[in-house]
């Protein structure tokens, strides 16, 4: 009862004086690394610019499926070969690598595809559906059967 609440207290207030002294260490920073395609590799850069959403071209492209009606964007879990996948970053162009494969190559800036809602995780979210093209390239890439999953990229200006 009273006792015990008593050492959860103690033990609380410990805890937040531990952690505000550590808040005063300083921090540094190894890596950073960009993963414009969720769930495959990332790339390590040394800087990346920031818009109102966040960082620009992190997780901005992914797989996705369709099923009972709704788009849903996979990650590892569903497509564990997604980790194969290493994307280069241009000026101008993402390029998705994969073995036993040529590379597809996706302009950063001018893109056409059809406007879906996508479900990432619990989150609706807007994303354009890539052709054909890309779609095999991603199908083959996971090893699954071609028309499995769809190469998306995020809308960010979503509302």
């Amino acid at each position: 009862g009273l006792c015990a609440s008593g050492v959860v207290l103690i033990g609380t207030l410990a805890y937040f004086k531990f952690r505000k002294k550590k808040a005063l260490s300083t921090a540094a920073i190894d890596q950073l690394i960009l993963y414009p395609l969720k769930s495959a590799q990332g790339i390590s850069v040394s800087s990346f610019d920031i818009d109102a959403l966040g960082v620009k071209y992190d997780r901005e492209w992914a797989a996705a499926v369709y099923d009972n009606d709704t788009w849903w964007v996979i990650s590892q879990k569903q497509a564990p070969l997604l980790c194969s996948i290493r994307p280069t970053l241009t000026p101008t162009h993402l390029c998705l690598s994969c073995p036993g494969q040529e590379d597809l190559i996706l302009a950063l800036d001018s893109f056409e595809g059809d406007l879906i809602d996508l479900t990432l995780q619990s989150t609706v979210c807007g994303g354009f559906l890539y052709g054909r093209k890309e779609c095999e390239w991603i199908c083959k890439a996971l090893k699954v059967n071609p028309g499995k999953y769809s190469l998306v990229r995020l809308d960010r200006e979503y509302p």
